[in-house]
């Protein structure tokens, strides 16, 4: 088989694991408009006034588990860019929404503290239908352009209006890389002709098991056992379960969830590939990889 010079082909070629690969620990995420071309490191990189990106950069430094990313419709200049937060605990799912001045510099007067805490209830955004954030920036990665532009063409042509092109959300070898938020899931969705029943499951309140590679708010082992779980089960209902412990367990890692009907006890043991690549521009090397020992009730 001759190798494609693109790393999510190579990485579907070597039947890398997807399970757990999701960016870890983070559930706070702050998704700023900004249309224009984006640089490979684009928040590194950008014409934002200085004070701009000194708010963000402040926002992520005094927020614990928290990230900014760059989003767009494309490339035309609007009036009045928007302002997503986003809350992705299991527990704590919700949006708000602002709209800055042309020159951003109303983004000072957000109220962060308080949208955290969750007590300015004018910015929630009511609407239950999630945002679908897909990396385009081929900049940073070819595979993002190449694998991320029919996605986000196959969500337009289900007339979806919440539907994003961002900035790096991490693994460019699994692309087309999809965040839901609030829900905080990462999917890899490599063929546009999944996307409309892809959508249309996560409207149904449904964790779709094809293509998942975690829960942002989890640990990579937490990810893992949560999906191992609900495989388990056969429950894929959002909000099933809450994440409760994480404890060391010899070699493995027991992982506790809790619902309804009382607890469940993930054990999971964490290994690593052999090297797979990590990008287009690339190295060779190992993933974690994660193994389910055992599930206790």
């Amino acid at each position: 088989m001759t190798q494609s010079e693109f790393c999510t082909d190579q990485t579907l070629q070597a039947n890398a694991s997807i399970i757990g690969t999701a960016s870890a620990d983070t559930s706070v995420w702050f998704f700023l408009e900004v249309p224009k071309p984006w640089a490979a490191k684009a928040l590194a990189t950008n014409d934002l006034l200085p004070q701009v990106n000194e708010t963000i950069e402040k926002w992520v430094y005094d927020t614990p588990k928290s990230r900014a990313v760059f989003i767009k419709k494309d490339n035309r200049p609007v009036e009045s860019p928007k302002l997503y937060i986003a809350i992705t605990e299991d527990h704590d799912q919700r949006l708000h929404q602002f709209e800055l001045s042309k020159d951003y510099t109303t983004i000072a007067d957000v109220p962060i503290e308080a949208v955290i805490a969750d007590t300015h209830h004018a910015s929630r955004v009511t609407d239950p239908s999630p945002l679908y954030l897909v990396c385009t920036n081929g900049k940073r990665d070819n595979c993002c352009s190449k694998f991320g532009l029919p996605i986000i063409k196959a969500f337009e042509d289900t007339g979806d209006k919440n539907t994003w092109q961002c900035t790096h959300l991490g693994g460019h070898k699994f692309s087309a890389v999809v965040g839901v938020f609030p829900h905080g899931l990462y999917y890899q969705i490599y063929n546009p002709v999944k996307v409309a029943p892809f959508k249309q499951a996560i409207e149904q309140n449904k964790v779709v098991a094809s293509g998942l590679r975690g829960r942002t708010a989890y640990s990579g082992v937490a990810q893992a056992a949560e999906y191992f779980l609900r495989q388990h089960t056969a429950d894929w209902q959002m909000g099933s379960y809450t994440l409760e412990a994480t404890a060391d367990a010899g070699e493995n890692q027991q992982v506790t969830f809790k619902n309804g009907s009382g607890r469940y006890t993930v054990t999971v043991q964490k290994g690593l590939s052999d090297p797979v690549i990590s990008g287009c521009n690339g190295k060779l090397k190992p993933s974690p990889t994660y193994t389910l020992v055992s599930i206790t009730n």
